[in-house]
């Protein structure tokens, strides 16, 4: 799992899925269903990222089945924040909305017990996934304060990877909103180069180029 975490931050997605296959088997076996399950659904997102979706939307939402009342917050967070995703890739953006609020409330839970490492996934990435599904339903202020709450979160966690992933994914929402009014394009800016500069920082040579990109727009 931890290797698949590596590589999809490498974007050596095959490799990442290889080994999610393999953890989930090995979970199988070992008669541990909630992480066969966590193994299953994250699989499924990324294999959905990589245009496979026939195959990735029944691996995701079979995982969901089972964490979704699960009394692993961890895996409730996890699970939410890869559905939710897979559905967002899929344009079905309103459906989302539910599963990241299910994921979220886990994570703020998780937050509040002290548990700031399994929070990730709930209180920062799917307070994010659910800000960019919000971006694509139109409702683009609410993108820009959640992604803003997710900002936060990162670094208030000292969590440098989320906070790369999600300065580069409120820069896009600013962009997108583009009021002169309330200095977007300034924000933008601003928040980008915030982006680059951290993901540069912790050789996350992808996202850096994501920023570089907003830069460019």
């Amino acid at each position: 799992m931890a290797r698949a975490e590596i590589c999809k931050l490498r974007s050596e997605s095959e490799v990442a899925v290889a080994h999610l296959a393999e953890a989930e088997r090995a979970f199988v076996g070992g008669q541990r269903p909630v992480d066969a399950a966590k193994a299953r659904c994250w699989r499924g997102y990324l294999l959905t990222r990589a245009g496979d979706a026939e195959q990735g939307l029944p691996l995701a939402t079979a995982g969901w089945a089972m964490l979704q009342h699960a009394d692993d917050l961890g895996a409730v967070c996890r699970a939410g924040h890869d559905l939710g995703n897979v559905l967002r890739e899929l344009g079905r953006y309103a459906e989302s909305l539910p599963v990241f609020d299910r994921a979220i409330e886990a994570g703020d839970r998780l937050r509040a017990q002290g548990n700031t490492t399994e929070a990730i996934w709930g209180a920062v990435a799917s307070r994010s996934g659910r800000a960019m599904s919000c971006s694509r339903l139109g409702r683009l202020d609410e993108a820009v304060a959640q992604q803003r709450e997710a900002v936060e979160l990162a670094v208030r966690d000292g969590n440098r990877v989320g906070e790369a992933v999600v300065r580069c994914h409120l820069a896009t929402h600013l962009l997108e909103r583009g009021d002169p009014g309330r200095g977007d394009l300034e924000a933008a800016e601003a928040m980008a180069q915030q982006a680059r500069k951290v993901a540069e920082d912790g050789g996350l040579s992808a996202r850096a180029e994501k920023a570089r990109s907003v830069l460019d727009r």
